[in-house]
């Protein structure tokens, strides 16, 4: 593209934010902040885009600016270090003069264009909603979100008013409420992006020609059916989040009041009002701290250690082997997929083509014999959880792969060391426990054994991170992390059921606590039969060395046909469809061993025994060194085992408890149930010390 645009003296910027050009009368101000790899909204942005646009309105030459961005993303929204590390009175402060800046563009006498060709998120977002009018480059992968009620906050610069002014209240709570995403044909379709172009220089043509179109659609008014919807959203938020997230409360109130009142100041103060309200509230610090450690992981510590890695090999055409060359081809990757199976490759062939498009045709070799792994740097074994069927898998890939090839079993339980032992080089097996759906599920939990070599470690963390994936790594034993802290958990509601307390009572009990679904809906979605295994297995020995009672619930059922969902026959009801019948639960279910014992238990017992069942088991991983850290646990049980966001996860949970009453909830717990509920060393040491798991 031919540079349209020239340097003017006069104008030109020398702040770390800005730089201007000129085409004609036309102003280019490209948004490229110094030593960052986004742009970022803060109290300098302000007073940067400020001093352009006082230079700017004098020049009476100009007559439009256009914003455009250096960076990959157009801006990446607020610098939520600022406002998680700063005090309250400096996030007003800034609150305050990026809104007074919002304001100014959206009355700025001249015509201002916000030209996006990359991610527009959050108060980036809400820049160019500010703008007179929106611009998308087509042939980018530009597109919009306001991000905001997933970190625990709301919009606060003008969003909760602007972004329904400009789509509707249906697309903005959608929008606001679910984070949902756009891209640049959604935009346009909802009159978010008013026009797209192929480049700045024809959008600068149009500009120049007078011919470009302006936004029409803000409107500052709004219909009584817009409260209706407002009202219908906020009773499914209100069902779905259990009032645990004040963020989707405070976003609907500020939505509701930018309906009911169209000035703009009064409109202002009320965000910024709300905004300071969800800021405080601890759900808001306990996401703004996730997302930084989520962040965090996206840097691979051992990058000096990392092997080049272009081709990776599958064995297993399933549900995961597909998922895993799914998303492996997306990023590159040229993977060989091995399955005995001919149907199962083509399935898993289909799978690819639809995810991926065209590019799966160069990228994807498929066969049933091993011989396809030959150039496999590495090889990941995803065949069903079977300790003896993997085992004689590995040993047919001695002596078939190259001398510096990584072997990989992707497993939830099954020790990494007993696979180890049967592979030619014990230094080069590890583990990886990729969840289901593998193209959705954020989190890989990568397994090692003391014989893993670094460069094998750093290289597998290194796919996982270039896969997309958050990535955990652990040390072996049974169930890793994840699966071992889900088994007490699970084993505990089913005591409960044993005791005598509902199915629906257990249930709710969770789900008021913020899980998705409650434990006794989670083994019907799991399966049965795969959660008897799992407490039968590795799990299972080691809880009964310490005296844990395991429940023996799950082999009833399963010896009585009892599946879940996958046979329509578990502690639900389904139709012939396999759909559950409205959360009826089902009667006459096998028994073993119940007492009357539980059936009066209120839904805190409930909720505690089962909750604290599996933050003390993680506490414990921590203390054998499964886990490296407190922030891989909080990781692993959010993103593994949808642990809820708002506590922060097991460690931030038991840190907002306060480990005097942390100890003390289960010392009673032990004292009334059983000494499976004795406190974790360290859970001791921390209050003895008065310290938290996490130093801040």
């Amino acid at each position: 593209m031919k540079l349209f645009f020239h340097t003017d003296e006069d104008l030109q910027q020398t702040e770390s934010y800005v730089k201007v050009h000129r085409s004609h009368h036309s102003a280019l101000v490209t948004l490229d902040k110094k030593d960052s790899p986004v742009n970022t909204v803060d109290s300098s942005f302000a007073k940067a885009i400020n001093s352009v646009l006082d230079k700017l309105e004098a020049d009476e030459s100009i007559s439009s600016v256009i914003f455009n961005s250096e960076k990959k993303t157009f801006i990446a929204g607020a610098d939520l270090k600022l406002l998680h590390e700063g005090s309250a009175e400096d996030a007003a402060q800034m609150i305050a003069e990026v809104q007074d800046l919002y304001s100014r563009l959206q009355r700025f006498p001249k015509t201002t264009v916000a030209y996006i060709e990359g991610a527009c998120l959050g108060g980036g977002l809400e820049f160019a909603m500010a703008c007179q009018t929106r611009i998308a480059n087509r042939n980018s992968r530009a597109f919009f979100q306001l991000p905001e009620t997933n970190l625990g906050l709301i919009p606060g610069f003008g969003g909760t008013f602007r972004l329904p002014d400009l789509v509707g209240v249906e697309v903005a709570l959608h929008m606001i409420l679910r984070c949902q995403k756009l891209n640049i044909a959604q935009a346009s379709e909802a009159g978010l992006v008013d026009q797209q172009v192929g480049d700045l220089d024809e959008l600068t043509g149009l500009l120049n020609s007078g011919s470009l179109t302006l936004s029409q659609n803000r409107k500052n008014r709004h219909l009584p059916t817009d409260l209706d919807s407002i009202t219908s959203f906020r009773k499914k938020t209100e069902r779905r989040s259990k009032g645990l997230y004040p963020a989707l409360t405070h976003a609907l109130d500020a939505l509701e009041f930018a309906c009911k009142n169209p000035d703009e100041e009064q409109r202002i103060e009320n965000e910024k009002a709300l905004f300071a309200k969800t800021l405080a509230t601890p759900a808001a610090s306990r996401m703004v701290e996730l997302f930084f450690t989520i962040n965090d992981k996206k840097k691979n510590p051992w990058k000096h250690l990392v092997q080049p890695t272009h081709n990776i090999g599958i064995i297993g055409a399933g549900l995961m082997g597909s998922g895993i060359a799914s998303v492996s081809v997306r990023k590159g990757y040229n993977v060989a997929v091995t399955d005995i199976h001919e149907s199962s490759l083509l399935k898993l062939e289909a799978v690819v083509q639809k995810e991926n498009g065209e590019v799966a045709d160069d990228k994807l070799k498929l066969s049933d014999n091993l011989d396809i792994l030959e150039d496999s740097q590495m090889v990941v074994e995803a065949i069903y959880e079977n300790l003896e069927v993997k085992k004689e898998t590995i040993r047919k890939l001695n002596g078939k792969l190259p001398s510096n090839s990584i072997l990989a079993s992707n497993t939830s339980a099954i020790p990494i060391k007993d696979l180890a032992e049967v592979f030619e080089d014990k230094t080069r097996v590890i583990g990886t426990h990729y969840f289901s759906p593998v193209q959705k599920m954020p989190l890989l939990e990568i397994i090692v054994t003391p014989e893993t070599e670094s460069w094998v470690k750093a290289t597998a963390l290194d796919i996982g991170i270039r896969q997309g994936k958050t990535c955990i790594i652990v040390n072996d034993g049974p169930g890793f992390y994840t699966t071992r802290i889900l088994a007490p958990y699970l084993n505990e509601a089913l005591l409960l059921l044993q005791e005598g307390v509902s199915g629906a009572d257990l249930d709710s009990a969770l789900e008021s606590f913020g899980m998705p679904v409650g434990p006794v809906t989670l083994m019907d979605e799991i399966g049965i039969d795969v959660c008897a295994h799992l407490l039968g297995g590795p799990i299972g020995a080691m809880f009964d060395e310490r005296g844990t009672p395991i429940s023996k619930l799950l082999n009833v059922f399963v010896e009585n046909g009892y599946l879940g969902r996958k046979n329509g026959k578990g502690f639900l009801q389904y139709d012939d469809s396999g759909k559950k019948s409205a959360r009826i639960y089902s009667e006459n279910l096998p028994e073993i061993g119940n007492t009357s014992s539980g059936a009066e238990l209120d839904q805190e017992t409930i909720r505690t025994r089962v909750v604290w069942a599996m933050v003390n088991e993680a506490i414990k991983c921590l203390e054998d060194d499964t886990l490296s850290t407190p922030a891989d646990g909080d990781i692993g049980a959010i993103l593994g085992l949808a642990f809820p966001k708002y506590t922060g996860g097991p460690f931030r949970f038991a840190d907002a408890k306060g480990p005097e009453s942390a100890y003390q909830t289960l010392r009673d717990l032990e004292l009334k149930f059983g000494k499976r509920f004795a406190p974790a060393t360290s859970i001791s040491r921390h209050k003895n010390d008065n310290t938290l798991f996490h130093s801040s």
